[in-house]
């Protein structure tokens, strides 16, 4: 090779590595397309920021003149059951703390055994207009997408925000893996942009809620494979997500740094969230709303002492031999209710009866003056138990009988 070639060639090069780059960022550009046309998440970021507690590195999310609009999505940890408060009147309760121009939508005021308001513990600070969500019992991505199409949801509700806690039910089926589950909350999501995409507004912002520890197995899967199943889903959902703070926030419900979701604490049944667990889970996902900018500064709901109150209700009558006849007609199903159990007093003496799931009881209570309430209790034994009720006053005669 002579000389004059090599120099040909040597000045001829910064020229082949500027096309070779061009080339390659091309197909990097491609590459990134195509990528997610496959069903890749999203880079939806306005810019990202801090992730901080406050959520102002995001901006307060403000929709303008109408109501902030927030959709709950999710099994029956979301939906409730009937005679609690639901983790959603929490959320609610810390938002009232921090503005006015919210309200929750969806399809149905449903709770797990109860279609009505008086199904809830609590409807107070407004709550009563705020019940509605997107959550069924027992429902996993697949089956609640079948009940409520996410094209609709979207349509009907124009959510700004959706709050989703799926994935406790799907880690049951034996050929769930961390990947699929992770897979399913990324498609969920994908669907409700792309429907936002479709009516040409701004793209729903996310809570994803951690999937919590279960204590008791399902009918497929041990507790242990459960759990490594939803902790894995949850690792790789954060990995994920986390890189765009001001579109998708995980409430941490497992991985926080200050109180772990234990289900020997938090649940009446190893599953589903107690009156503390409700404020505990609620209290993780008003911190994911605050670093997603729907508010400044902190809100805190969780207390660990709070306690179950449906106030179940009694009726009560001397019979003509002189024994009390006591009835709670629907207050065992109200509130969902495992047994019932009196509690008495009779001049100050106070009594218990034992626990029961019949439909009423009779008493030989004596002659005298006695004050009758009742408790209700779920779950697992001593797990949750429930406030006496409002107290009814019955008069046995000292010639009854």
């Amino acid at each position: 090779m002579s000389t004059g070639t090599q120099a040909v060639r040597r000045r001829r090069l910064p020229w082949v590595l500027a096309v070779g780059a061009a080339l390659v960022a091309v197909l990097v550009v491609v590459v990134l397309v195509a990528t997610q046309g496959r069903g890749a998440p999203f880079d939806l970021s306005p810019g990202g920021g801090e992730d901080t507690e406050s959520g102002s590195a995001c901006g307060l999310l403000d929709p303008g003149d109408r109501d902030l609009r927030i959709m709950f999505v999710g099994d029956s940890m979301t939906q409730g059951r009937a005679g609690s408060a639901s983790y959603r009147y929490w959320v609610w309760r810390g938002l009232q703390e921090k503005r006015d121009d919210v309200a929750f939508v969806g399809p149905t005021i449903a709770l797990n055994g109860s279609d009505s308001p008086e199904g809830y513990e609590h409807l107070d600070h407004g709550f009563d207009d705020n019940l509605f969500h997107a959550a069924q019992a027992r429902s996993t991505f697949e089956t609640l997408e079948a009940q409520y199409p996410v094209d609709d949801l979207v349509a009907t509700y124009e959510p700004d925000v959706v709050v989703l806690q799926l994935g406790f039910n799907d880690a049951n089926a034996l050929k769930a893996t961390p990947e699929v589950i992770a897979e399913r909350t990324a498609d969920y999501m994908r669907q409700v942009w792309a429907a936002d995409d479709a009516l040409g507004r701004e793209r729903t912002r996310f809570v994803l809620g951690q999937i919590p520890t279960a204590e008791q197995p399902s009918k497929q899967v041990t507790t242990e494979a459960k759990n490594e199943r939803t902790d894995g889903a949850n690792e790789l959902i954060e990995r994920q997500w986390g890189s765009r703070p001001c579109l998708v926030q995980v409430n941490r419900l497992r991985t926080g740094s200050n109180l772990d979701w234990v289900p020997g604490e938090y649940t009446y049944d190893g599953s589903h969230p107690d009156a503390a667990g409700e404020t505990l889970m609620a209290d993780r996902m008003l911190a994911a709303m605050g670093r997603l900018g729907l508010f400044e500064g902190k809100v805190r709901v969780y207390d660990p002492d709070e306690r179950w109150d449906p106030a179940p209700r009694i009726t009560a009558g001397v019979l003509r031999d002189g024994r009390v006849r006591v009835t709670w007609d629907g207050e065992r199903e109200r509130s969902s209710a495992d047994a019932i159990r009196l509690q008495i007093r009779t001049d100050g003496e106070r009594r218990k009866s034992a626990w029961t799931d019949t439909p009423s009881t009779t008493l030989a209570l004596g002659p005298g003056t006695h004050e009758l309430s009742a408790q209700v209790r779920r779950g697992l034994p001593g797990r949750m138990v429930s406030e006496p009720g409002p107290a009814v006053t019955v008069e046995v005669p000292a010639d009854a009988g």
